[in-house]
């Protein structure tokens, strides 16, 4: 292990003998705030993975903690400890290219380019660089020989895909620019967010959820005039809100206090309410598949529909305070963007979680997903597919939405047959409880 790291007092130039390869003064090892005035500090959150890419080249020095390095985040090659370092510059031509870094625990690095890493004339270059071999020669060890089972084209392609938009992804964390524009929008009404609270209790306790929505004047006269409009049609107007929340279900109370919080988020234009009522079907579409197969519906579910497009109201309101950015921000991941917007508004972490997935689930499979969300990403991913049935008919289902249909219960059945054989029924049978936005979007 190197020593660089290690706090002790400087110590003067060692000389070496001609007889020992030398003939001068061997300049001692740099102290630590040496390494950290010269490059970058990456401070590394536990169990989060951190990217060693090609385009980020220099030198990585361990300055606090281990982690595991990965190849491809599948294969582990071996720990990279306090004082050990790895060269990215020397990893294209070696052919090794998807390594990363995972620590349980978190841990610390120091990046420096390679100029700066000249300036400090130490052993500590030949160091890494002789480290970085180590690596590379274990990691091509690791890769399956050709021998054996070889992983298809999709599948290539998928994992390369998920570790560039993982390391693309992380970069939002640091982007001055990204955080400084979260801090300037509003937030959700504290009203909201402790609704959604309620949607995370198991069971769910209507009496508190009725007297909270009591408490509250402005969400009463919301339920009520959802309940008694048109598209309900009710022969009798109703006034009780016990009689509103058991008639149209705890599901479509949570769209409606959400919905309400949203709207005064994000203000009034043609994009947003196109947002907004996206955000109703999906949210509504999302019940009806967690309740497939005699599964109890989740509320949580139909909050996290609500919720999914936050980043997409986020995005929306960055372009018309930045004129001009409309092609660069529309690039921005809106489920990575949304997640980190909910989750500085202190909303639960499941929720931000389920959502932040859908960045993932269009090129990776079910059992690929973080296993504590990954029911909720399903349902919210397939919901969206659904929504392109209608929308295009004819749209083919692809091998990864097989896999999605077949994860929620739907095996065998094609995303016409599911809108033709179970939505277009199931939604039917509820005709006058649903919000508008849904009979209008399937014409029922």
């Amino acid at each position: 292990m190197l020593q660089f790291l290690k706090t002790r007092k400087p110590r003067p130039p060692k000389t070496l003998s001609p007889s020992n390869g030398g003939g001068g003064n061997h300049p001692a090892d740099p102290d630590r705030n040496t390494l950290y005035s010269l490059g970058t500090v990456i401070n590394v959150k536990p169990s989060d993975r951190f990217a060693l890419t090609p385009r980020q080249e220099g030198y990585y020095v361990m300055a606090k903690g281990t982690a595991s390095i990965l190849l491809d985040d599948r294969f582990e090659i071996k720990p990279l400890k306090e004082g050990e370092g790895i060269c990215t510059t020397m990893l294209p031509d070696s052919g090794v290219y998807a390594l990363s870094l995972r620590g349980d625990e978190g841990f610390r690095l120091v990046h420096l380019s390679s100029t700066a890493m000249k300036t400090l004339n130490t052993p500590l270059q030949a160091e890494i660089e002789k480290n970085t071999s180590h690596i590379v020669r274990l990691a091509k060890r690791s890769i399956p020989s050709v021998d054996g089972p070889k992983e298809s084209p999709g599948d290539y392609v998928r994992s390369r895909l998920r570790a560039e938009r993982r390391s693309l992804l992380e970069r939002y964390e640091s982007s001055a620019f990204i955080q400084k524009a979260l801090e300037d929008l509003r937030s959700l009404p504290t009203v909201s967010r402790r609704f959604i609270g309620l949607s995370m209790s198991d069971p769910l306790n209507s009496a508190e959820i009725v007297a909270f929505i009591k408490n509250d004047p402005s969400l009463t006269t919301e339920v009520l005039r959802v309940v008694n409009s048109s598209f309900h049609g009710l022969r009798n107007k109703v006034s009780d809100i016990n009689h509103a929340v058991l008639y149209l279900g705890l599901g479509q109370i949570f769209q409606i206090v959400v919905s309400a919080g949203l709207q005064k988020l994000g203000g009034q234009s043609n994009t947003l309410t196109g947002i907004f009522n996206h955000s109703v079907i999906i949210s509504n579409l999302v019940g009806l598949l967690s309740a497939a197969g005699g599964r109890k519906p989740s509320p949580m579910g139909a909050t996290i529909g609500i919720l999914h497009d936050v980043g997409e109201i986020f995005k929306t309101t960055m372009k018309e305070k930045n004129k001009g950015l409309d092609v660069l921000l529309d690039h921005l991941s809106g489920p990575k963007l949304g997640s980190m917007l909910l989750a500085r508004w202190g909303i639960p972490e499941p929720v931000c979680k389920a959502i932040e997935l859908q960045e993932q689930c269009p090129y990776s499979l079910p059992e690929e997903l973080d296993e504590p969300h990954r029911a909720h990403a399903a349902c919210l991913h397939l919901a969206h597919r659904v929504c392109e049935c209608v929308n295009h008919e004819g749209l083919p289902t692809d091998p990864l939405t097989e896999a999605y249909l077949s994860f929620l219960g739907f095996g065998g059945m094609s995303l016409e047959q599911l809108v033709r054989l179970y939505v277009i029924p199931e939604l039917r049978a509820n005709t006058n409880k649903l919000p508008i936005e849904v009979q209008v979007f399937f014409s029922i």
